[in-house]
Parts: structure tokens; C-alpha cells; sequence
């Protein structure tokens, strides 16, 4: 189960957005972060994911059908360096938008003891 957004993930990410009713969730695997937003009654073809300049963007808006509302939702997130932002990927299945973050490989340690002769 993922928890909400804590001072964890405020490590890492720092995060500027409109207040709004729909819930964030974060999760960190030992090769990626997860990033998971409940946006209950949108349709993928709602829903925008850019990165520019370290900044992931996630916004989405809808119509509302039965009302003369509009729908929207914006969050920005402040990549840090250490995230792979070439292979970041995304799903939307019922209602849940999860977005994949892989960490980058660390190097490899190339350190060695050098010999006093």
C-alpha cells in the first residue's frame, strides 16, 4: 500500500501545486520512485505528463458532461539528478494514474588501494 506524501519523499522531490481534492501517493523501490494520483472519472485522453528542465508536470482537465464545470488538476515536481528522466513511464487504469520513475544506475566503484613501494 502506498502512503501519502511524507517527509520521506519531500527529501527527494520538492513538490509546488494547487490545492485540489485529489490524492497523491508515493512509494520508493530500490530501482525507481512510484507516483501514484487518484484521478477518479477522467479519461487518459485527459491527462498530460511533461517533463522539461528537471520539472515533471502532470495536469488534467475534463468537461463535465452533467454540469457546465470544468474539471482540472496540476501538480510540478522537482526531479532530482539522480532519476533516469528518459525512461520515466506511465498507466491509468481504473481511475489511478501511476507514473514510473527509474532511479539511475550507480556507478560502479573504481577505487583501488594503491601500494607503497
Amino acid at each position: 500500500m502506498l502512503a501519502p506524501i511524507n517527509s520521506l519523499f519531500n527529501r527527494y522531490f520538492m513538490s509546488d501545486f494547487f490545492e485540489s481534492s485529489y490524492k497523491t501517493y508515493t512509494k520508493e523501490k530500490d530501482d525507481s520512485f512510484i507516483i501514484e494520483v487518484a484521478l477518479p472519472g477522467m479519461k487518459k485522453e485527459d491527462i498530460k505528463i511533461n517533463t522539461k528542465d528537471r520539472v515533471l508536470t502532470i495536469s488534467a482537465e475534463q468537461d463535465s458532461e452533467s454540469s457546465a464545470r470544468q474539471v482540472s488538476y496540476n501538480q510540478s515536481f522537482r526531479l532530482p539528478e539522480t532519476l533516469d528522466t528518459e525512461n520515466i513511464s506511465a498507466t491509468y487504469e481504473q481511475g489511478i494514474l501511476s507514473i514510473k520513475l527509474p532511479k539511475k544506475a550507480k556507478p560502479k566503484s573504481d577505487a583501488k588501494e594503491v601500494k607503497i613501494q
